[in-house]
């Protein structure tokens, strides 16, 4: 049965919670008091609340490959030559598939320096298939509210405005009973 990409970045972000468990040493009564604290105003660590479309550019030049629907991996690369703001974007197998584009990788760098660690996590994959010189790029970003915030000011600041979502990852431009729409027309449509 195949796993829906929601699924995936479900999975990947109880991994990421597990191993900062892990990492900070905490204690099944310290977790469990975290647990209690949480304001009822904050999301959890890692909701997701909003969207960027970008593209995944220079392709042509590296051996790594991504293909629609694949989760990929977003990198900085602060010590690139071309671009001390770079974004590498990584196949799941870690070979090297492209840049996010440079003026969206300048926005997206700001963030990933300044929240480094747990406090906002970048889940990116391939929503379609592109051409030989670039593919499109989804970039979910997850955080509690607070932080959400300071992030879509400080994206705003460069330019770059976040797509609001529902909580199940829809976009906010669509109507709620969209899912049914889609639904229907996903049924009328030919095999």
């Amino acid at each position: 049965m195949p796993i829906s990409i929601y699924s995936a970045i479900s999975a990947k972000r109880g991994l990421v919670a597990s191993l900062n468990e892990a990492q900070e040493g905490l204690s099944q009564s310290q977790q469990e008091e975290d647990d209690n604290d949480n304001d009822d105003n904050e999301l959890p660590l890692g909701e997701l609340f909003g969207r960027i479309h970008g593209d995944l550019v220079g392709i042509r030049y590296y051996s790594g490959t991504a293909h629609p629907g694949e989760m990929v991996l977003l990198r900085r690369e602060p010590d690139n030559p071309y671009d001390a703001q770079a974004v590498r974007v990584d196949n799941m197998r870690g070979q090297k598939v492209g840049h996010i584009k440079r003026e969206q990788a300048a926005a997206i760098a700001l963030v990933m320096d300044r929240f480094s660690g747990a406090a906002v996590t970048l889940d990116a994959s391939i929503p379609s298939a592109g051409n030989r010189w670039k593919l499109p790029i989804r970039i979910d970003f997850c955080a509690t509210k607070e932080v959400a915030a300071q992030v879509q000011q400080l994206l705003a600041s460069k330019g770059l405005r976040l797509q609001e979502l529902w909580a199940d990852g829809r976009p906010k431009s669509l109507p709620n009973n969209h899912t049914q729409q889609q639904q229907q027309q996903q049924q009328q449509q030919p095999q």
